[in-house]
């Protein structure tokens, strides 16, 4: 007699309600007391043009932060693709540690260069470290 194989139907609604569950988890703000005080610095150069606020959780590796320009100069720095296209920025911890030196931003990049959103989603940079 063959035997029987079970069928995908069968499983999925037994991981469907963690799986939802986990997504509606991902996508909070984190945890970091004060929103005003920043997280992170964000260096172009040696020149810090911003600041980076808010953390939140988007996805396994990424995380978003409201970005603060420090001055019309750094807006404009920032609102340019190639800044973010050629990774031409560092982060830094407020006490100067670059947390992770081998950060990038995700897709979004260019609607925060358009003004269409003040967040940029990062790989692997996470309140912790600051």
């Amino acid at each position: 007699m063959p035997r029987r194989l079970h069928s995908n139907a069968a499983i999925a609604p037994r991981f469907q309600s963690k799986i939802i569950g986990a997504a509606s988890v991902s996508r909070r703000v984190m945890p970091t007391g004060d929103p005003r005080t920043p997280c992170f610095e964000l260096y172009v150069g040696n020149e810090m043009v911003a600041l980076l606020h808010e953390p939140k959780r988007e996805e396994m590796f990424w995380c978003s932060y409201r970005i603060e320009p420090m001055s019309e100069a750094g807006d404009r720095i920032l609102h340019d693709e190639a800044t973010w296209n050629e990774v031409r920025f560092a982060v830094r911890a407020r006490d100067g540690r670059v947390p992770n030196a081998h950060t990038f931003t995700g897709g979004d990049f260019v609607a925060y260069c358009r003004r269409e959103t003040d967040r940029l989603t990062f790989r692997s940079l996470w309140p912790i470290d600051a």
